[in-house]
């Protein structure tokens, strides 16, 4: 009686237990203040290969394992030092933004928004450049709704 009791306990709680693994493999890069004072940005690179379904299920995880925290996701790490320098010195000229690198490898962001004056906050998964707008629905930058 005792072994169908646990298997039933188990079972009712091990989603919980395998949704803390993330759905998409991805790698945390640096977090930092935009401008030096806004709020904190997490960063995350994932494989150049990933398709829709699959940034929607990461964004998602995320969103829901560190909600209320904004996100950047990129495809490539190489200019991501120099991409951060120049968010958080903007607008210094000194630090330049590597436009090329960015408009093929900085595809989306998870970032919230206001319809009435801040009072409620809905997040969105957001196509960032001309490489990520292959992930959109229709008209617009949105990829998906996260609430």
């Amino acid at each position: 009686m005792k072994i169908p009791i646990l298997c039933l306990i188990l079972f009712v709680f091990a989603p919980s237990v395998y949704s803390q693994t993330s759905p998409v493999e991805y790698k945390d890069l640096e977090s930092f203040r935009k401008n030096g004072t806004g709020e904190v940005w997490r960063n995350v690179v994932v494989s150049p290969k990933i398709k829709r379904d699959e940034l929607i299920a990461l964004a998602k995880f995320l969103h829901d394992k560190h909600h209320g925290v904004p996100f950047r996701i990129f495809t490539d790490d190489a200019k991501f030092v120099e991409f951060m320098e120049r968010d958080i010195h903007y607008p210094d000229p000194a630090y330049t933004y590597p436009e090329k690198w960015a408009s093929k490898h900085y595809v989306a962001r998870i970032q919230s928004t206001s319809n009435d004056g801040g009072r409620t906050r809905q997040w969105f998964l957001w196509a960032v450049s001309s490489a990520a707008y292959k992930f959109v629905r229709g008209d617009g930058e949105v990829i998906a709704d996260l609430d």
